[in-house]
């Protein structure tokens, strides 16, 4: 999606957003209960904005900008992920709302500041681990990850760069594989 809105090939990338909504049959399952698409309206808002469908591209940045927009320490599945808050926030600057866009990113900042350093104590009455490794798992590294990851995104949100690509850095030397590190790196250089 991104690559084609920067090619300028709008048609294509509202093609393949909007198969970002639909849950295929063949996977069992369906959406969780109050799943958050906050990534998916913001894209489809740019797009729309660029395709200069400007009305359609406000709906799409108003429903970008709901939401939970207190981080979590997403250890279990069920939980709200922080890129959510990330894009309700560039949501908000779409709207040319600075104020709650800063506050989505400082909250995002703040969680990550405070629980840095927080030991993990498992619930082992907790179903909605996402891995099955449980007893294998740093959960205190991925806790640390996961600071980083939203310090990361926290300032990638407020401009802030090199500090963004610090936060990045860590959480990547911790875990080369997280997706939203390595997605939301990328959007530094550009």
């Amino acid at each position: 999606v991104k690559k084609y809105l920067n090619l300028k090939e709008y048609e294509k990338a509202l093609k393949l957003i909007d198969e970002c909504f639909v849950y295929p049959h063949n996977l069992g399952e369906g959406k969780l209960q109050g799943a958050q698409e906050n990534d998916f309206n913001y894209y489809k808002g740019c797009i729309m904005q660029a395709m200069g469908r400007d009305a359609e591209a406000q709906r799409l940045f108003v429903k970008a900008s709901r939401g939970d927009s207190l981080p979590v320490a997403a250890m279990y599945y069920n939980d709200q992920k922080p890129d959510k808050i990330f894009y309700q926030g560039l949501a908000f600057l779409k709207m040319g709302d600075e104020e709650n866009a800063r506050s989505r990113f400082n909250r995002l900042i703040d969680f990550g500041e405070k629980h840095l350093f927080d030991r993990f104590k498992m619930d082992y009455f907790a179903v909605s681990l996402p891995d099955l490794q449980i007893w294998e798992d740093d959960m205190n590294k991925k806790n640390r990850v996961h600071c980083n990851y939203l310090m990361g995104l926290g300032h990638l949100g407020l401009g802030n760069m090199e500090k963004a690509k610090s936060y990045f850095d860590i959480a990547s030397h911790l875990d080369n594989n997280h997706q939203g590190v390595q997605i939301h790196s990328n959007m530094i250089n550009k």
